[in-house]
């Protein structure tokens, strides 16, 4: 079992990360609506960023994810939402993002 806390303590502003995802048949919308209504985490906002083709036309999506807190470093952002995606998706990396 994964613990999927993030410490909501360590500041009250909010934490924005870029998401890339890995080569996936799931649409971008699927992909943010299973983010939304799985994951345990104080999302304030989620919503499409990029859509990538690779050299080896793989698709790439890239998510634009705001936390209500900003208790997460992007490694466990990465292996929580990894956790929930399971084999529908796979998070390739996650940055620290500024706020928009």
């Amino acid at each position: 079992m994964v613990d999927n806390k993030i410490d909501t303590a360590k500041g009250g502003d909010h934490g924005h990360f870029l998401l890339k995802i890995g080569d996936t048949e799931r649409s971008t919308e699927e992909i943010l609506s299973h983010i939304r209504s799985n994951s345990s985490l104080p999302i304030a906002a989620v919503k499409a960023g990029k859509l990538q083709q690779t050299a080896d036309d793989q698709r790439q999506v890239q998510i634009e994810l705001v936390l209500k807190s900003n208790g997460a470093s992007p490694e466990e952002l990465k292996h929580i939402l990894n956790e929930y995606g399971g084999c529908m998706y796979q998070i390739i990396s996650v940055e620290k993002a500024a706020p928009n």
